[in-house]
């Protein structure tokens, strides 16, 4: 991928594809169980990183195109650690590289 090394960062703008992507999902809709950790991971990796400020739960609820209920109830629920450094990492690809260039429309 022409990137020497990744480290989690969190990227408001990457967040969705991000959490689809670490699950190998065209999105995030679903009620399967792969799209609730995946949902459950990217609130947590959302709240667990401060940029400038703190995002704020709306504003991670917004980004997921959550309602405030399922957003509390997501946060309430314990998240799989590995889930949340594959988000953290695929932000971090995303904030570097073209990745819609090498991934298509799927991991875009």
């Amino acid at each position: 991928m022409g990137v020497e090394a990744l480290a989690p960062r969190f990227a408001p703008e990457h967040l969705v594809a991000s959490a689809y992507a670490a699950v190998a999902l065209p999105s995030l809709r679903s009620r399967t169980a792969e799209a609730m950790a995946a949902r459950t991971a990217a609130v947590h990796t959302a709240a667990a990183h401060v940029v400038t400020r703190p995002i704020l739960a709306r504003e991670i609820e917004a980004l997921l195109g959550l309602s405030a209920r399922t957003g509390a109830r997501l946060r309430s629920g314990a998240p799989d650690p590995t889930l949340v450094a594959a988000i953290g990492l695929q932000m971090d690809l995303r904030a570097r590289r073209n990745v819609v260039a090498v991934t298509g429309a799927f991991g875009g």
